[in-house]
């Protein structure tokens, strides 16, 4: 039962022309890399303390609980260094595997209250967050493509970034209509040339 309200940041990371590949590609080598694909991004969301992931098709989420201190500077990085490193990952999956093109993701990321828990079993423990800043993260990924852009996020996880020094040069703000919200809502959002750039100066 989900029990507990905690501040979350929640990645929804979404692989892109995954359509085109399973018209051009043979199933058991679609299968072979989409499974490398999933395996390996659950290794980089624990390597940088992802509590919670799941795989939704050709899709995966994960989910960062907050401390009390709140959403602090080393948490917003390791979040932005794994969507960084995920990235990466998939560029170069075309050289292990005879895929038509390289494959590429795109990103949403949104910081917010949710309730977290387990709804599963004792035998079979299922840990989620459920709530609006769960369900704004899986739409901000979608509008990403129309923006030309690769990751975008919610306010609340810009205004956490600024302390890093996330600015307009790296991050435009944009306003989007999202699926199922009746009013407009302002985000943030850039490529991972500018993500790059922006982790770039933290050294």
């Amino acid at each position: 039962m989900l029990h507990v309200r905690r501040l979350i940041s929640v990645m929804v990371v979404d692989s892109r022309d995954f359509t085109v590949l399973t018209r051009q590609l043979d199933e058991t080598i679609l299968s072979e890399a989409i499974g490398t694909w999933l395996r390996r991004a659950g290794e980089i969301l624990t390597q940088y303390g992802s509590g919670v992931d799941k795989s939704i098709g050709d899709a995966v989420m994960a989910v960062w609980v907050h401390g009390p201190e709140g959403a602090n500077a080393a948490d917003m990085r390791h979040i932005l260094q794994a969507v960084q490193t995920l990235a990466t990952m998939t560029r170069h999956l075309h050289e292990q595997f005879p895929l038509p093109f390289p494959l590429r993701i795109g990103a949403g990321l949104n910081t917010g209250y949710a309730m977290v828990g387990n709804t599963g079993s004792a035998n079979r423990p299922d840990y989620t967050a459920l709530g609006d800043t769960v369900n704004a993260a899986l739409r901000l990924e979608s509008p990403t493509k129309q923006l030309g852009i690769d990751l975008a996020m919610g306010e609340t996880t810009y205004a956490s970034l600024q302390a890093l020094g996330a600015s307009e040069t790296y991050f435009h703000r944009h306003t989007v209509l999202l699926k199922g919200y009746e009013a407009p809502i302002t985000t943030h959002g850039g490529t991972f040339a500018n993500l790059d750039q922006f982790l770039g100066q933290q050294i």
